[in-house]
């Protein structure tokens, strides 16, 4: 059955491999992009797609960008079957580097665009949607990931992220809607670099099959790429 998918930051790395995939099975794929021109990739994809793929301009970053794309959505009456946030940001800064403009940046991106994205979106999924926020293992505090590293603005705000999420699978448990923190894993795209052990497309094959797998009981959950439990 073809479904509606919503994938931001969708026209490189990871959020164009999930593009893809998801075309490829017949969806219905809505992509977003704060990017125009976007980029040439995605471009083909419309062109071989047409009559699945549609990509909105959206600044993530600007939460009246955010209402006037989803409120596009809510007046062709579309529901969303699975909702990837995707886009986000990530720069080194080793301590005695730190300043606050770079920790705010982060933290909109990574944090609180993806909460209002989510917000304005629940309004727009059914019972068994899915909400899928794409972090990352350095927010794991029990971990403690790479902490010799710059990677400090980055690890609070995925942190961040993880916590608005399992509140919000709380506030949607009665809708029936799943919400779940995958981590990617270490990947080959332009934050992860060409040192990384998985290519984008064995990372998005790995999500993609735990996401069909979903369900109610992982609503809330931090999982690896292959439906494992990270500890918070």
């Amino acid at each position: 059955m073809q479904k509606w998918v919503l994938i931001t930051g969708a026209d490189r790395g990871m959020g164009l491999a999930f593009v893809e995939h998801y075309l490829s099975l017949g969806n219905q794929v809505i992509a977003t992009s704060r990017r125009e021109p976007f980029g040439r990739s995605l471009g083909e994809l419309k062109l071989k797609y047409r009559d699945q793929l549609i990509v909105h301009l959206v600044d993530l970053a600007d939460e009246n960008s955010i209402k006037q794309f989803t409120d596009k959505l809510t007046a062709r009456q579309i529901k969303l079957d699975l909702v990837i946030n995707n886009a986000g940001i990530s720069q080194l800064q080793n301590i005695g580097q730190w300043d606050t403009g770079t920790f705010i940046q982060h933290f909109i991106v990574n944090s609180i665009a993806p909460a209002l994205v989510s917000q304005a979106v629940i309004p727009l999924m059914s019972s068994g949607s899915k909400l899928v926020q794409i972090s990352s293992g350095v927010a794991s505090l029990e971990l403690n990931i790479a902490a010799d590293a710059g990677l400090d603005a980055y690890a609070a705000s995925k942190a961040a992220l993880n916590t608005i999420s399992r509140r919000l699978a709380t506030k949607v448990a009665k809708q029936n809607i799943i919400v779940t923190l995958i981590n990617p894993g270490w990947v080959q795209t332009d934050m992860g670099g060409d040192e990384a052990p998985m290519s984008i497309e064995q990372a998005v094959q790995l999500m993609t099959k735990s996401i069909e797998k979903l369900t109610q009981a992982q609503s809330g959950q931090f999982i690896e790429a292959d439906g494992s439990l990270i500890p918070w």
